[in-house]
């Protein structure tokens, strides 16, 4: 874990993909973000990109899972949300 934070800390760029589970992102997912906690403060001035899959192909039905994801680079400084992929 200490590599990808420290790659996400280095990284202008970041994409976050993930399989659309009941509406929310998996939880592989879920606990990266929430390890990235200790280093909030470093991940500032990202860009984030977001890709999306599900056997669901009507967008809204993501719509949870893109939230969840807003809420996570809300809590960095200057992190911009740039575009998402879906893939339904």
């Amino acid at each position: 874990m200490t590599d990808i934070l420290e790659k996400m800390v280095q990284a202008d760029v970041i994409v976050m993909a993930t399989p659309v589970y009941y509406y929310a992102m998996n939880g592989q997912l879920k606990t990266l973000i929430d390890r990235t906690v200790a280093r909030n403060k470093e991940i500032h001035h990202k860009d984030f990109y977001f890709i999306l899959a599900a056997a669901d192909s009507r967008n809204q039905e993501m719509e949870g899972t893109i939230l969840g994801l807003r809420g996570f680079i809300r809590c960095l400084q200057e992190a911009n949300e740039k575009g998402i992929v879906y893939l339904g």
